[in-house]
């Protein structure tokens, strides 16, 4: 078996993405903006799930095999806050049930928007 290091730094650049929309979402929390009523940690939420919308709705691969290396990806790159102090490690376990919930959503919502795309030969 061999690794389709194409595969992986796609997956990477899709994690990347969605670290930064959710990095917006909480830099708007902390502005004190009011966007949600009554929890702004809303904000956060629906920037994850829009990112896993937006990778699944665009990507070329299989996206029941493919979004689920993206969480991965994004819940190891959510290992910097636990090192700056941000999240405890405790937390960081735990937001793998987020992530999987976020990416859940999105992948259930990038089929309403694109259904089902044909992958790319090199995917296989």
């Amino acid at each position: 078996m061999t690794i389709n290091w194409k595969r992986w730094m796609e997956a990477l650049r899709d994690a990347v993405i969605i670290a930064v929309l959710t990095q917006v979402g909480f830099i708007l929390e902390l502005s004190g903006i009011k966007v949600a009523p009554e929890n702004n940690s809303a904000v956060v939420m629906f920037m994850g799930i829009l990112g896993f919308t937006i990778i699944g709705s665009t990507t070329k691969n299989k996206r029941i095999e493919y979004l689920p290396i993206v969480a991965l990806i994004l819940w190891l790159i959510n290992l910097f806050n636990v090192a700056k102090g941000w999240l405890t490690f405790q937390d960081w376990v735990l937001s793998a049930l987020g992530i999987a919930i976020w990416m859940s959503l999105g992948w259930a919502l990038s089929y309403i928007f694109v259904r089902n795309r044909p992958a790319s030969p090199s995917t296989n």
